[in-house]
């Protein structure tokens, strides 16, 4: 016969501390679980939104290094990656921009004064819209030596008072392109230039009365000498008789200018020699 042994309360006691225990290391476990679930969609959130700003941030840095005459416009879309099947999201910002005008740039016509230095090969050009200054050049014989602000591209219409005339042109990039008119104060065309990038390319005058007075192409001016009689240039009587010309280009050594009489006989002619001098023939 076996005899059955009676079983202790303590015992019963501890076997169910030991189950309460490990049922509240279960519930920890899951809640830690939740917490760390939470955590990370909330990084990922922070994540989200600093990617924004920094979009946001980039965007306006990049501004002044864009084309004139553009404006962005900012379309923030978040968008799901293909990860979204396998249960994990990203998110994807897209910028959209139209090209409109400048930001925070008056709107309406460009104009240009010139204002003369004393020397003659000094001037500066101050541009304006509604009288609100926007550009500023400075430049010596034809080259820019110092800017500031922005010239939208387009037309440019400017005065000068020194010399009487006004005018249209137009800019790109901040230098003159293209086809430059100046008139008289009557608006009777006198001058009709073209420019390539800021370079004189070619230039014709008129006499009041339309008639030619000089031509002149500056594509292979000689470089190097502080002459205004560069490239190939000839000057009219009104009757359209020669009455002056020059030639000094880069496969020149040296260059050579002639005056005519209105029979057309050879008034002077001479030759370039160095330092900006000429001699008679």
């Amino acid at each position: 016969m076996t005899r059955q042994l009676p079983v202790k309360k303590s015992y019963i006691k501890f076997i169910a501390v030991i189950a309460m225990s490990i049922a509240s290391i279960g519930i920890i476990g899951f809640v830690l679980l939740q917490s760390s679930q939470k955590a990370k969609q909330s990084d990922d959130a922070i994540k989200l939104f600093s990617n924004f700003i920094k979009a946001d941030t980039l965007l306006a840095l990049s501004l002044s290094e864009l084309p004139s005459k553009t404006i962005f416009t900012k379309t923030f879309t978040i968008a799901d990656s293909p990860q979204k099947a396998s249960g994990k999201k990203s998110s994807n910002i897209t910028l959209s921009a139209s090209d409109t005008k400048p930001i925070n740039q008056p709107q309406g016509e460009v104009l240009k004064r010139i204002h003369h230095l004393p020397g003659g090969n000094e001037v500066e050009y101050f541009f304006s819209i509604n009288s609100q200054k926007i550009a500023y050049q400075k430049m010596i014989d034809g080259k820019i030596i110092e800017s500031e602000g922005e010239i939208p591209d387009g037309i440019v219409k400017f005065i000068d008072h020194y010399e009487n005339v006004t005018g249209e042109e137009t800019y790109k990039n901040g230098k003159r392109q293209g086809i430059a008119r100046t008139y008289d104060n009557s608006n009777l065309l006198l001058r009709e230039s073209v420019y390539n990038a800021g370079k004189l390319v070619s230039s014709k005058e008129f006499y009041p009365t339309g008639e030619i007075r000089l031509i002149a192409n500056y594509t292979n001016a000689k470089q190097g000498v502080n002459l205004k009689e560069i490239g190939v240039g000839k000057i009219f009587y009104r009757d359209g008789s020669l009455k002056y010309e020059w030639r000094f280009t880069n496969d020149q050594t040296q260059g050579t200018r002639k005056a005519y009489g209105k029979d057309g006989q050879i008034i002077s002619e001479e030759q370039y020699i160095a330092d900006n001098k000429y001699e008679t023939y």
